[in-house]
């Protein structure tokens, strides 16, 4: 990755017509961080993988060193809720992810989730699955079918997605589209772009990327490409680069899983090799299904009954149990954790994922309220400058940033 001086950072934030307090850089022990990146002394300011006070650094931080003498600042900008996660590989972190993530509400035994995406992002899940259909010209999250239960637009749904985003600019969500009706990619183009979320989309330096090729999280955030789309079938990337071919990039334990073991052996792709699996990230299917009669098909619904178990931490049927077993077999935890109903019960699925992680866990971490930012008095717009400990969610962030097999059930 190229490296950045201060000027050019700044030109850059300028340019692209970004406040400078978007940096929120954090006060520490005489000098300022941004994110995390190399030492320093002074009053200077640090930048990942950039420069500082006329000393060149291209190393990363675990790589830097510096004099006896220098200052030894701890970054406290967390990076998805984890100060620790900011100079990981996004590949080296498992994720929470909710399945079918928009399909919501009440009265309705299709729904997977009790609460909307807002709330899902704010509680601290960082991957949302969904299967979409085209009804009109129009493309819509739908379980199934959309007269069993319509979501919505995904144009709509994107757009809450790419709002939270920019109000939490220090944050990387997964989207993976479920393309329920086969379309051709292009259909999906018009959705995102209109969100917003396009420009928001990481697009990789070459396809299908291993997992030791990934950017960090700190990487992603200064790039200003936070969201990472997949789509299982029918991506092309030479179409839409950042629509992601999932195939390419991650596999899949036991789709829409019916049985309490949850095996964690590969399922999806049905022909990926075996010695193919290492370096693509992995995902594993944790939400549990009972097969009903509906309108004369057979549909797989949430099996309610087994919550507290299947999202538990330790335990027959848990998803701290599949979560160690994937881990036995594939030697590494899996990048994403889908489950049904993530508050039930209350944080369980991220105690999983903290402990997966090597962080430490606790309720406060489980979603952004309460997270405290420091703006420095040297870089803040006057209009600022009687700003104090706000919360994430009291401060105004810039609306702009630097500028589309199976049905899923």
């Amino acid at each position: 990755m190229a490296t950045y001086s201060l000027v050019q950072l700044f030109g850059w934030l300028i340019l692209a017509n970004i406040p400078l307090v978007w940096c929120l850089p954090v006060k520490e022990r005489g000098g300022y961080k941004i994110l995390s990146g190399a030492t320093w002394t002074g009053s200077s300011t640090s930048v990942v993988d950039g420069t500082a006070s006329g000393t060149p650094t291209t190393a990363r931080p675990s790589q830097a060193t510096a004099p006896a003498s220098a200052l030894q600042p701890t970054n406290t900008q967390t990076c998805n809720l984890y100060v620790e996660f900011c100079n990981r590989r996004y590949s080296d972190i498992t994720y929470v992810g909710a399945h079918n993530s928009p399909f919501t509400g009440e009265n309705n035994l299709a729904v997977n989730q009790n609460s909307d995406v807002k709330a899902q992002l704010n509680d601290g899940i960082r991957m949302l699955q969904g299967q979409t259909h085209r009804v009109n010209q129009t493309i819509y999250y739908c379980h199934t079918r959309c007269d069993l239960l319509n979501a919505g637009t995904l144009e709509d749904y994107l757009k809450t997605v790419a709002e939270w985003l920019r109000d939490n600019p220090f944050e990387v969500v997964t989207i993976l589209i479920g393309n329920g009706s086969f379309l051709n990619v292009g259909n999906y183009k018009v959705p995102l772009e209109k969100s917003g979320l396009a420009e928001l989309a990481y697009v990789p330096e070459k396809q299908s990327i291993k997992i030791d090729q990934w950017p960090t999280l700190s990487e992603m955030i200064l790039m200003g490409k936070r969201a990472v789309v997949f789509m299982d079938y029918k991506a092309d990337e030479d179409a839409i680069p950042y629509i992601l071919d999932e195939f390419k990039y991650m596999w899949e334990t036991p789709f829409s899983p019916t049985d309490e073991n949850f095996p964690c052996t590969i399922d999806r792709p049905s022909d990926q090799p075996k010695n193919d699996t290492q370096g693509k990230l992995y995902m594993a299917n944790h939400n549990l299904n009972t097969k009903l009669s509906i309108f004369g098909k057979s549909v797989l619904l949430p099996n309610t009954d087994n919550l507290n178990q299947t999202n538990g931490v330790s335990g027959f049927g848990s998803l701290g149990l599949m979560a160690d077993n994937c881990r036995a077999n594939w030697n590494r935890y899996p990048n994403f954790l889908l489950v049904d109903f993530y508050d039930i019960p209350d944080g369980s699925v991220f105690e999983v994922a903290a402990r997966a992680n090597n962080v430490t866990y606790s309720s406060r971490q489980k979603g952004p309220h309460g997270i405290y930012w420091t703006i420095v008095p040297a870089l803040r717009p006057p209009v600022l400058a009687k700003l104090k400990l706000r919360t994430r969610n009291d401060l105004l962030w810039p609306a702009v940033q630097p500028k589309d097999g199976p049905p899923a059930l």
